[in-house]
C-alpha cells in the first residue's frame, strides 16, 4: 500500500510538469535520454478499447501499465489482437537486464526488453511519453 502511495506521487508530478513540456516535445526528451531515438512525425492515441498482450515472463510490467493507464484497457490473450504487445528479446539483440526497445506507431506499440526489469522500464517511458503528446 505504502508503495502505490509513493507511486501516485510520482504519477501526480508528472501530470503537474504536463503543462511544461513545449509543444511538440519529442521522444529524445525521454529521462533518461534513450541511447538511440528516431523521432518521426506521428502518435498513438490511447484509449480504453485497445488492448495488451505480454507473455508469462512480462505480465506484472502489463498489468502495471494497465492499472497506471487508467484508461480501462484489458489484457489480451493474443499478440495480433493486441495494441501493445510486450515480446521478449532475441539473445542477439543485447539489450541487457535494464533495456528495452520501443518501436511505437499510430496503430501499435511493440515493447521489447530481455527481463521484467526491462519491461517495466519501458513502461514508465510509454507514461512519460504519454505525457508529452500533445492532447
Amino acid at each position: 500500500m505504502k508503495g502505490l502511495f509513493i507511486l501516485f506521487i510520482i504519477l501526480s508530478f508528472f501530470h503537474k510538469a504536463e503543462a511544461q513540456y513545449p509543444v511538440g516535445a519529442k521522444a529524445s526528451d525521454l529521462i533518461p535520454k534513450p541511447t538511440l531515438c528516431n523521432d518521426l512525425p506521428g502518435f498513438f492515441e490511447f484509449q480504453p478499447e485497445k488492448t495488451i498482450y505480454a507473455p508469462q515472463e512480462f505480465t506484472e510490467a502489463a498489468n502495471l501499465l494497465v492499472e497506471l493507464l487508467r484508461d480501462g484497457n484489458k489484457i489480451a490473450g493474443q499478440a495480433n489482437k493486441a495494441a501493445i504487445v510486450f515480446t521478449k528479446a532475441s539473445p542477439n539483440e543485447k539489450l541487457g537486464a535494464e533495456g528495452y526497445k520501443l518501436n511505437i506507431s499510430p496503430e501499435k506499440i511493440a515493447i521489447t526488453a530481455e527481463t521484467v526489469l526491462g519491461a517495466t522500464h519501458a513502461v514508465f517511458s510509454i507514461l512519460q511519453l504519454r505525457f508529452l503528446q500533445a492532447d
